[in-house]
């Protein structure tokens, strides 16, 4: 092929004109590109998240103070739902997201309605997730304003 590079790892050669060899030189290239997904498939930021989450849930809990429960419709890797087109503004979208779901987190399923569709006009990906809200707040269920805000003046 190339005969001034030498033999390496990162040219991978077949015979010219031979339409199954390339094939299976694409096969192996692709299955060994999965075998390192793999590898590194679970470290996500939302993972991340979550496992600190619960970290400092339990750090808190052992100083006697708890975090407040998150409503019902909060979920971690809200932005893993959605279909994301290439090329898409993925710092906004994901910050409009993390908006949405801090919401969640509060029982605010309103203000998380209002935040998506804002975000709906740029991404309209975002839709997946407004069909996945319920349409009314939760009573009881997650944290009011009142008691996130007074819950953070705790933990100064």
């Amino acid at each position: 092929m190339v005969p001034e590079f030498g033999a390496t790892e990162h040219i991978r050669c077949y015979p010219a004109g031979d339409a199954d060899a390339l094939v299976q030189v694409v096969t192996a290239c692709y299955e060994e590109k999965l075998r390192r997904m793999r590898l590194v498939q679970d470290r996500t930021w939302d993972r991340w998240a979550e496992t600190h989450h619960d970290l400092f849930s339990r750090l808190l809990q052992a100083r006697g103070l708890e975090l407040p429960r998150p409503g019902p419709a909060f979920r971690f890797g809200m932005l893993s739902e959605m279909d994301v087109p290439l090329g898409a503004d993925v710092a906004d979208l994901e910050t409009a997201v993390d908006r949405a779901a801090a919401h969640l987190y509060f029982g605010e399923n309103g203000l998380a309605r209002s935040v998506l569709q804002q975000a709906n006009a740029r991404f309209p990906c975002v839709q997946s997730l407004l069909k996945t809200l319920p349409n009314s707040d939760c009573i009881g269920d997650g944290a009011s304003s009142s008691r996130r805000t007074s819950h953070i003046k705790a933990l100064r």
